[in-house]
């Protein structure tokens, strides 16, 4: 006789079984369905083991049911699921979580800012069905680290900041890319990036053919690029914009150092965005604590910012298929 199944049901401020649905598997529990709305999410599963209702929220897979809803509700309505209220249910059995402000959880998004999601990345649902079938507490997976801190960076206006999370975000995207492409993550840090060049754009664009040359020369061309975004207006910073704008002059300025490339989109890409994550995350150089607007290290960072924004923004999907 196959053992009895005991209906559990987590609510989280007012049930809701309508709306935007989702259904994921946790170990052996298959089928849990998660419904979420505006500040509301309930959440469904069966489970043979017979859990009292007040020891529920200890459970591994109640926390992570709990993540994932928070995670949904963030990419669906743009801001924070606040916990006032839970409920914990099995068959008749209910439990209220109390003095819920005092519930010891602590959450990165501390701001009600609402950001569109749905705007800035393409097949978010498909993104959320396959984000909630990867265990939150697992210690390896590129893209939930992708996804997460690409949330971090929509939310900050600070160029620095948004920097560090659009290259955790776009770090953790070409280490997945280049698994993919290659079942493993087993390469240095610039195979990876060539990787991504060779994915999108079908260019075998290495600019460390003579390695020794251009560890010597890559600050100078770095600093060498910055000149280009003088003429930038903030549009967004797409591989159009590049091709027909800058592309022939970063060509050019490379050139001067004894290198040829295919594609300046791709040195700003997978280049200079990496010479400011050296310097940046390396400690290499000082942060400004005080910038003026017309600084050109300000204005090249907002440059790259815009750049790896639409590039994810164009692109994240695919790691999710």
């Amino acid at each position: 006789m196959a053992n009895k199944k005991h209906k559990y049901k987590i609510i989280i401020n007012e049930e809701k079984t309508y709306g935007h649905s989702y259904s994921f598997n946790y170990g052996n529990t298959k089928n849990i369905r998660m419904f979420v709305e505006n500040n509301k999410a309930t959440i469904l599963f069966e489970m043979g083991v017979n859990i009292c209702t007040d020891d529920l929220l200890e459970k591994p897979i109640t926390r992570d049911a709990i993540k994932k809803a928070y995670l949904a509700h963030i990419l669906v309505f743009g801001g924070n699921l606040r916990l006032e209220k839970i409920w914990f249910h099995k068959e008749n059995e209910i439990s209220e979580l109390d003095d819920v402000e005092n519930f010891e959880v602590y959450s990165l998004i501390e701001d009600d800012k609402k950001i569109k999601y749905s705007e800035k990345i393409t097949n978010l649902d498909n993104i959320i069905n396959k984000l909630l079938n990867i265990p939150i507490n697992r210690k390896k997976d590129s893209r939930l680290a992708c996804i997460n801190a690409y949330i971090m960076a929509c939310r900050y206006e600070m160029s620095v900041v948004r920097f560090i999370y659009l290259w955790m975000s776009f770090n953790a995207f070409y280490n997945a890319v280049f698994f993919y492409d290659n079942n493993t993550n087993d390469a240095k840090e610039f195979m990876k990036l060539k990787n991504i060049n060779k994915h999108y754009f079908e260019i075998d664009q290495n600019i460390k053919n003579n390695v020794k040359d251009y560890d010597k020369a890559k600050d100078k061309i770095a600093y060498s690029i910055y000149g280009i975004t003088n003429s930038w207006n903030g549009e967004p910073v797409t591989p159009e914009l590049i091709k027909y704008n800058y592309d022939s002059e970063i060509k050019r300025i490379i050139k001067q150092f004894g290198f040829d490339i295919e594609s300046g989109y791709c040195y700003l890409l997978t280049g200079l965005s990496y010479f400011l994550r050296c310097n940046i995350l390396h400690g290499s150089k000082p942060l400004n604590l005080l910038c003026y607007e017309n600084e050109q290290e300000l204005k090249v960072l907002k440059f790259i910012n815009s750049l790896l924004d639409e590039f994810m923004k164009a692109n994240m999907s695919d790691i999710y298929q």
